[in-house]
């Protein structure tokens, strides 16, 4: 009637209730089998009305996904759409006017919306800030091809000349020297003595 085949913990369980659910509908209807007329002394429960409780995979990751869609409309859709209704029914955009006599316009007065001139002038940065950036990193990296054209004719002229080749020296200070005489003269005193 059923076939078990080989499964996993889910499945194993999954398999045992549909066949437990069969047998228990089938055992719950063997007194009404047996007995044809119910006696009153024998009174049958029948509490779940054949109903059985279905087994179904959760929807907690569904549930948990739709509580934070609306955590997160909440929290930051709704307050921003009415913050830019706001901007454009009572601020509107900017007019266009002539400069006046010594003033130097500021970066982000050039803008027309006002959420965009705020975007300008508190968090991105400004298109002189970026160039300038980008001077530096230009000047930045000449010093380093000088830096390595400088160590590569040093090495050519070292090879050239024969001469001693300076980026391989380790410089050693009076100190370790004096600490390896000094254990050398007690090791050389101490084989003296043992004798």
């Amino acid at each position: 009637m059923y076939s078990l085949i080989y499964l996993s913990a889910g499945g194993k369980m999954a398999v045992w209730s549909i066949f437990l659910r069969s047998t228990s509908q089938k055992l719950s209807r063997l007194p009404t089998l047996l007995l044809k007329e119910p006696s009153i002394n024998n009174q049958i429960r029948c509490m779940s009305h054949d109903q059985v409780m279905m087994i179904k995979s959760t929807r907690w990751q569904w549930s948990k996904c739709k509580d934070l869609l609306h955590f997160y409309v909440m929290l930051g859709v709704i307050p921003l759409s009415i913050l830019t209704f706001c901007v454009n029914v009572f601020v509107g955009p900017a007019t266009l006017e002539p400069i006046p006599e010594g003033y130097t316009p500021k970066p982000w007065e050039y803008y027309r919306h006002p959420i965009t001139r705020f975007l300008v002038r508190y968090v991105y940065v400004t298109h002189q800030q970026d160039y300038e950036k980008y001077l530096n990193i230009i000047y930045l990296e000449q010093e380093l091809r000088k830096t390595r054209m400088l160590q590569a004719r040093i090495e050519e002229l070292i090879e050239q000349r024969s001469d001693y080749k300076y980026f391989y020296y380790v410089p050693v200070t009076a100190k370790y020297v004096h600490r390896a005489r000094y254990d050398y003269d007690k090791e050389d005193t101490y084989k003296t003595f043992s004798k």
